[in-house]
């Protein structure tokens, strides 16, 4: 049972349900236009970019698999500060041509 002011966070790798008292705080940060991302894959972040800015985000860095995003991406961002916000975190570039952004 869960009550007001308590929250439950999914951890994938254990797969078993936590209390996370951080969590609670942010809950509601999605009507304030905030995607959190915490420990998150390449494929996680390009999954929430694609819904957020409509943008393909790809790579070839055979590292990648292993990168993981803690960030919070806020909705009143344009798409560029978000890449340059994105790409600081592992320290790469990205090029875009149109709806694909590839980084490198």
């Amino acid at each position: 049972t869960v009550t007001a002011g308590y929250a439950l966070r999914y951890d994938k790798n254990t797969k078993m349900l936590v209390d996370d008292p951080d969590f609670t705080a942010e809950a509601g940060s999605w009507i304030a236009g905030k995607t959190l991302l915490y420990n998150a894959t390449f494929k996680e972040l390009a999954l929430v970019m694609k819904n957020r800015f409509q943008v393909e985000l790809t790579t070839q860095l055979p590292e990648a698999s292993r990168f993981r995003y803690t960030i919070s991406i806020l909705q009143d961002k344009p798409l560029e500060e978000t890449m340059q916000l994105i790409c600081e975190v592992h320290q790469t570039n990205y090029r875009r041509n149109g709806n694909e952004i590839m980084i490198y």
